[in-house]
């Protein structure tokens, strides 16, 4: 009798031991992706945020539309927005180190705003700096808000 047909023969191997690892590995890639789209769309990125910011208010006209205000200290606010690759506009800059200068409380200091895409969706931010309070180490206060386009286009700027 032979047994070259037959599933006990050391030659040949059952077709499934091909076939599932293959399946298994693409459900994994897909499964991957997956997580990261529903971790976006769960918790969206913040926009930038100077360190040692202190939240103030958090107001959400809908979901990935949200306006925070921040309180963080001044010139190193200004510095972390320059550094942060954003497009600013500013109207006033800090002192020098040694000066002290007063600021009149809600002067307005400048504006940044960039834009970030992450997994298929896409961000556009804008942060509105001006004075908190007339103190020799004055605060900034920073107006963030954030919108998140869901489609992943970006609209032209207004």
């Amino acid at each position: 009798m032979s047994n070259a047909g037959s599933p006990e023969s050391p030659h040949r191997r059952p077709w499934w031991l091909l076939i599932v690892p293959l399946l298994l590995l693409g459900a994994g890639l897909l499964t991957w992706q997956g997580v990261a789209l529903l971790l976006s769309i769960v918790a969206p990125p913040m926009p930038p945020l100077p360190d040692g910011a202190a939240l103030l208010s958090h107001n959400s006209r809908g979901y990935g539309q949200d306006e925070w205000r921040y309180a963080a200290p001044l010139c190193a606010s200004i510095a972390y927005y320059q550094s942060s690759g954003a497009s600013c506009s500013w109207e006033r800059f800090c002192p020098p180190d040694g000066v002290d200068v007063r600021f009149m409380p809600h002067t307005p200091l400048g504006r940044c705003r960039g834009e970030q895409r992450f997994a298929d969706f896409a961000m556009r931010w804008r942060a509105t700096l001006s004075t908190l309070g007339d103190s020799l180490a004055p605060q900034a206060e920073i107006r963030l808000e954030r919108e998140i386009f869901w489609n992943g286009e970006l609209p032209a700027q207004e």
